[in-house]
């Protein structure tokens, strides 16, 4: 005896009226519901969440840990502001960057100096100051090493 002759396809066939919980005569589908109360028999699928943009590439993750580790490492040399604006505080919370910080300067040592964050907020809002004083190089200027 040949296996296709022993195995036989199951075939459900539908209830022929709606399967709903309330009387309703209505002829079902394949699934068991009317076309009217099909809608309400499914569950619908949630919706797929769409992955967020990275606010950092890989890259500037691994740049900006050099950075910060950089700027710590120079706090520990010298805790001491070198702006020295008229609202200074002396003590240096972090590094200002001579030139507006890009890509191709965010590292360079020449152009940074430890600032506190008066004093670099005060060079932010009164540029002819900096700029006097030695604290501002405009973006477009080439740095020497």
């Amino acid at each position: 005896m040949c296996i296709a002759t022993i195995i036989q396809p199951i075939v459900i066939e539908p209830s022929t009226t709606c399967r709903w919980p309330v009387t309703c005569t209505s002829k079902a589908e394949h699934d068991g519901y009317c076309l009217f109360h099909k809608m309400y028999s499914e569950v619908p699928e949630p919706p797929k969440l769409k992955k967020p943009i990275a606010k950092e590439s890989k890259k500037t993750k691994k740049e900006n840990r050099q950075y910060r580790k950089q700027v710590a490492e120079r706090l520990e040399e010298s805790p001491w502001c070198e702006l020295n604006s008229p609202v200074c505080t002396h003590f240096a919370q972090g590094d200002d960057h001579t030139q507006k910080r890009s890509p191709a300067n965010k590292m360079l040592l020449e152009n940074r100096k430890r600032s506190c964050n008066a004093c670099n907020t005060f060079k932010e809002n009164n540029l002819s100051w900096a700029i006097a004083n030695g604290h501002h190089i405009s973006k477009y200027a080439i740095i020497e090493i």
